[in-house]
């Protein structure tokens, strides 16, 4: 369970790296978000049931505040053609 105050774990000065939001490949109902300390550390949030993709995305930013979110990255990368 994670609680509201994770920024405020941080020491002041200490720069994170964004937290992750993407789709689960193994399960299309899910949506995931990871971070990743400097240390390498890892915490990972898994997100089912109504509207898992906009809980992820609120959650990262209020949580985390930096998102990197990972689908919109792919989409621009895709040739124009590929695109949905």
């Amino acid at each position: 369970m994670h609680l509201n105050a994770a920024p405020s774990r941080l020491p002041s000065g200490v720069k994170t790296e964004p937290a992750l939001v993407f789709a689960d490949k193994d399960d299309a109902r899910a949506w995931r978000v990871e971070w990743f300390d400097e240390d390498g550390g890892c915490e990972v949030t898994v997100f089912y049931g109504p509207r898992p993709e906009e809980r992820a995305q609120a959650f990262a930013k209020s949580f985390y505040g930096e998102v990197q979110d990972l689908e919109i990255a792919a989409r621009r990368k895709r040739p124009q053609s590929q695109r949905r």
